[in-house]
């Protein structure tokens, strides 16, 4: 029997010899893009069909997650429409369960591998809109999806929790597509030689390896790789390599940041190897700084079994008030034209005729308004520009993106 059901937006509810517990949760973010198209451009915002602009969501979680026996579990299905086609689907996000083993936790079954802090902060916890390239949306996110992983994982800290690890191994898929996608390898370490009183700083670096299997095929027409969505998330899309048919993928990060009082600063700096079938093999690499400045004197807290910074406590009934800012770049050192323009049945890769490079930036201002620990309004401009050189050129959109936010 449970004596009590406490909430704080949710639904808590522990049994009285606290074996048996259950939490329901949940996020909206209604987001909205509007972008200001380069029309010059010979790619990119300047050949986008359809509507460009408008309000849609973003994210419609509903979690359930709980203990059984000491077995923890996480059901968490997004009900958001798909964002290009507004057809309504149900993908799965989290979903595992885990169980303490030694010093950490086991987890069996669909999450994040550790790839890097911005990648496996919250939705809820973002400083800006949008993830930079170097996550799930850019680097580890060119032909087959490698965001949430169906696999194992294993994480904990030691030092009173000065460092943090994370490892795993898992399919190149998630719940909702072909089991043939390949396989992959990850771990990150972070330290953090202080993390208390408002005041932090934070290392950590990760490593990955992944090998796509039957690219090409029909089982399997997708290649891995990395790309870049530069101007918002209903913005053109630069595809900015692909490893070749059936080829590995190495990526290294390192990370950096910290905290003091109201001021926070964080980067990420990654380094890709794509594999190639023939030929010399292509590296991509993607940095980002970012930071953020509470106007109303809050300070970013810092998680320390986690290696990761979150959203401020709202005391006050006005609210808070962050101010932030990004910088982001990405290059494929290593292409032999422009970007990717295809990639073909066979797993055989075209590039952009007339280009000579691909690269891209992007310069971000933002504001964010927490209405309370619950509710909080974003606002972001993105200075955008890709470049693929030769007569190809350059697009340089703008764009506005907001998003109200209820997570509970």
């Amino acid at each position: 029997m449970a004596d009590t059901a406490s909430t704080a937006g949710g639904i808590k509810i522990v049994t009285d010899d606290g074996k048996f517990e259950a939490r329901i949760g949940g996020r909206i973010q209604l987001d909205g893009d509007f972008i200001d198209t380069d029309n010059n451009a010979t790619f990119g915002s300047g050949g986008l069909a359809g509507p460009t602009s408008g309000l849609y969501f973003r994210r419609v979680y509903l979690t359930l997650s709980g203990k059984l026996y000491n077995w923890e579990y996480k059901i968490e299905p997004d009900f958001a429409p798909n964002n290009d086609s507004g057809a309504t689907s149900t993908a799965f996000q989290d979903l595992y369960l885990a169980h303490k083993i030694g010093p950490g936790k086991l987890i069996l079954g669909q999450r994040k591998p550790y790839r890097g802090a911005e990648e496996l902060t919250s939705s809820n916890e973002l400083t800006l809109i949008e993830r930079p390239t170097g996550s799930a949306t850019g680097i580890f996110g060119g032909g087959v999806s490698r965001e949430f992983q169906l696999g194992a994982f294993y994480e904990g800290e030691f030092l009173e929790k000065n460092f943090t690890y994370g490892v795993s191994a898992y399919n190149l898929r998630r719940a909702d597509t072909i089991s043939t996608e390949g396989a992959g390898t990850n771990g990150r370490l972070t330290w953090s030689p202080i993390h208390a009183n408002h005041k932090v700083i934070h290392l950590g670096s990760s490593i990955s390896y992944e090998l796509p299997h039957n690219a090409g095929t029909t089982n399997n027409p997708q290649s891995v790789g990395a790309q870049s969505v530069y101007a918002g998330r209903r913005g053109p899309t630069l595809i900015l390599g692909r490893a070749g048919a059936d080829e590995p993928i190495r990526t290294f990060t390192a990370e950096a940041g910290g905290a003091y009082g109201p001021f926070y600063l964080f980067s990420e700096y990654f380094n890709q190897n794509l594999a190639q079938d023939t030929g010399k093999d292509q590296t991509v690499r993607s940095y980002y700084l970012q930071g953020s400045y509470f106007l109303t004197g809050e300070s970013k807290p810092y998680k320390a079994n986690d290696g990761l910074f979150g959203s401020p406590k709202v005391n006050s009934p006005l609210g808070a008030l962050e101010a932030t800012v990004r910088y982001e770049a990405s290059e494929n050192k290593d292409t032999p034209a422009g970007c990717v323009s295809a990639v073909n049945a066979a797993g055989a890769i075209s590039y952009t005729a007339g280009g000579t490079k691909c690269q891209e930036s992007a310069l971000t201002f933002g504001l964010n308004y927490y209405v309370n620990p619950n509710v909080r309004f974003l606002v972001n401009y993105i200075i955008a520009e890709a470049d693929q050189g030769g007569t190809v050129g350059k697009d340089k959109p703008r764009t506005i993106a907001v998003r109200a936010q209820l997570n509970f």
